[in-house]
């Protein structure tokens, strides 16, 4: 009888064991697609348009970039690292995002107006001239 009651006990543990396996391998194939969407969208052009927006806040605040020396350009770099945000951000996504909402927004991305709207915002954030950005 003792015997009985564990059975139930052992299948459950071996099945949890089985999920903890396969769960893994079922989220790979997830940020496989995340991954794709995040490039259909230009992500990593949004990454890097923060990176340069953030190297460039000295001059944007009116004060002399040499001031801090090289401190700022590291400090920019080490915080601003664009491949762990990207990674990031595609970690978050794969958690967040259902497999239906992440269908849904890439097809409209890789749509002939989801991707005129990526080109003209991946424009915008290698627009050099603030005040331009600012007046459009």
């Amino acid at each position: 009888m003792r015997r009985l009651s564990r059975l139930p006990l052992t299948l459950c543990f071996g099945l949890a064991v089985m999920v903890s396996l396969i769960a893994p391998m079922a989220r790979a194939a997830d940020r496989e697609r995340v991954d794709a969407f995040l490039e259909v969208t230009g992500f990593d052009v949004a990454l890097e348009s923060i990176r340069l927006s953030a190297d460039s806040a000295p001059e944007m605040l009116g004060i002399d970039a040499d001031a801090f020396g090289s401190e700022w350009s590291r400090l920019v770099r080490e915080v601003f690292e664009t491949d762990l945000m990207l990674d990031m951000g595609a970690g978050i996504l794969a958690q967040a995002l259902s497999d239906d909402a992440l269908e849904h927004a890439s097809d409209f991305y890789a749509s002939d107006l989801g991707q005129r709207l990526v080109a003209a915002e991946n424009a915008s954030h290698m627009e050099e001239d603030d005040a331009a950005k600012a007046e459009a």
